[in-house]
């Protein structure tokens, strides 16, 4: 049975908590750091959430994004403006905006300090997204659709 959004959200407060206050350099402390707490998990539920929280290992433990908050927030607002998500070889990706708002969903995807952006190119309706590699790609573009998908438009 999936997880109910506030169960979800109560999970992802939580992990976002204790990777701010301490190291954690495996799935499985993280595990029994929210069993703790109450909060039953499995190991492929935090992979799950880790990737959606945009979490990065990053000299043996995990790391939240720059601003995770404030950059969450700054990226739902992409969610109107995107329309088309494309991949184009293993280290590019082509979104497709709303007429005029490319320059602001590219500035947007920039601040956002995300890990997998190497750099953007912004025409009028137009995006190209740089990754540095195929894992990079997929993740972000799991990323940008469930930004797409998850705001009514």
């Amino acid at each position: 049975m999936p997880a109910r959004p506030e169960d979800r959200e109560t999970r992802h407060r939580a992990i976002r908590d204790i990777l701010a206050r301490e190291a954690v350099a495996n799935q499985d402390e993280l595990v029994a750091q929210l069993e703790a707490q109450g909060l039953r998990t499995t190991q492929s539920g935090i992979s799950r959430d880790l990737r959606h929280l945009g979490v990065i290992k990053q000299n043996g433990r995990y790391r939240l994004p720059a601003n995770a908050a404030s950059d969450e927030r700054a990226l739902a607002q992409l969610a109107p403006l995107l329309h088309t998500i494309r991949t184009a070889g293993p280290n590019l990706l082509v979104c497709l905006t709303e007429t005029g708002s490319a320059s602001r969903a590219a500035l947007t995807l920039d601040r956002a300090a995300l890990p997998e952006v190497v750099g953007t190119i912004a025409g009028d309706d137009t995006i190209f997204i740089a990754v540095d590699t195929s894992r990079d790609q997929a993740r972000l573009v799991g990323l940008l659709r469930r930004i797409m998908t998850e705001v009514p438009r």
